[in-house]
């Protein structure tokens, strides 16, 4: 449901996706008045604390959230590849996006692909696959706003 809801929820103009440990604390509505662009195809939010990718590797190593050596490959891979970490980390525990928009559905599915193909750390792919997307109009959304509208409980 996070990555590839277009595959089971495909009869709405845009969805709203939060991880499960996240609480509402105020009018959805009103949190989408501040936070969405109507030209995105689809919003994010900016990282609290990581500027880039490079930092949510280290992070993820440092803290060692996923096997250490597939981590590793993972980073090598994409720099290899050309990857620039030209956009602004990503923290994906919320995501509006338009379900049906052909594009959001190809960034979504290959997103899937790499989650699948090396760490189950779906924010260290996010940006890799977003770089190879073209025509993509991207909205971010300020930390502050998803704190004001939500809460984060602990994971059990």
């Amino acid at each position: 449901y996070k990555i590839c809801n277009h595959l089971v929820d495909s009869e709405y103009d845009i969805r709203i996706y939060i991880d499960a440990n996240i609480q509402i604390k105020k009018n959805l509505d009103s949190f989408l008045a501040i936070s969405w662009n109507n030209l995105a195809d689809i919003a994010i939010l900016y990282h609290p604390y990581h500027t880039d990718v490079t930092q949510e590797f280290r992070a993820c190593l440092g803290r060692e959230l996923d096997n250490t050596e597939l981590i590793k490959s993972q980073k090598k891979t994409y720099f290899d590849s050309g990857f620039e970490d030209k956009y602004p980390q990503v923290n994906n525990r919320l995501i509006i996006r338009r379900t049906n928009n052909h594009q959001i559905k190809r960034l979504m599915n290959e997103w899937f692909n790499q989650v699948l193909n090396h760490s189950f750390r779906d924010q260290l792919s996010f940006n890799y696959v977003l770089e190879k997307q073209q025509g993509l109009s991207i909205h971010y959304i300020e930390y502050w706003k998803f704190s004001a509208y939500f809460s984060k409980k602990d994971h059990k």
